[in-house]
């Protein structure tokens, strides 16, 4: 390996921050998972991003599902991620 490795669970950490960020006070984060498909080395650049696979209602919540991805440097996917975020009710 050309350095040290970014941890997965690290990585992991890194695509709920993001979705934190994103989501703000408009509710919060209910699950996120991931799948590693390549190590990340510590020190090069990775982007974090994502898409809304789907906002729908289930027990009177209104939730949304979502596809997460980190990409590294050489623009390799390194991490395939979902998460599940729940709005507040206003």
């Amino acid at each position: 390996m050309p350095g040290m490795l970014v941890p997965g669970p690290l990585k992991v950490g890194i695509l709920y921050g993001a979705v934190e960020g994103w989501l703000g006070d408009a509710g919060y984060v209910r699950a996120i998972r991931a799948a590693h498909r390549r190590p990340d080395v510590q020190g090069r650049t990775i982007q974090i991003g994502g898409t809304v696979a789907r906002v729908y209602e289930e027990d009177g919540k209104r939730r949304a599902d979502l596809e997460l991805f980190i990409v590294n440097q050489d623009g390799q996917p390194s991490v395939r991620g979902f998460g599940t975020v729940e709005f507040w009710d206003r």
